[in-house]
């Protein structure tokens, strides 16, 4: 991560219940420009896969640490 450039974070956290809606606009707006930046989306047990950010589904605190300072 370069120092000055804008990242946004979101994440979903280990709860079991989807996150889709929230996933789907993220995407959305990503594709559409509207957002800058880098886009990391930690996406839980959501079934939807976005397709215009970077994402993954779980981490370890450490590295989800490594973004949280980042962001």
């Amino acid at each position: 991560m370069c120092e000055g450039m804008l990242m946004i974070f979101v994440t979903v956290g280990t709860h079991t219940q989807s996150f889709n809606r929230l996933l789907k606009e993220i995407d959305r707006l990503a594709a559409s420009k509207k957002l800058r930046g880098k886009i990391v989306a930690q996406i839980g047990h959501s079934s939807y896969e976005p397709k215009n950010i970077e994402w993954f589904r779980f981490t370890t605190f450490e590295k989800l640490n490594k973004f949280y300072k980042n962001t």
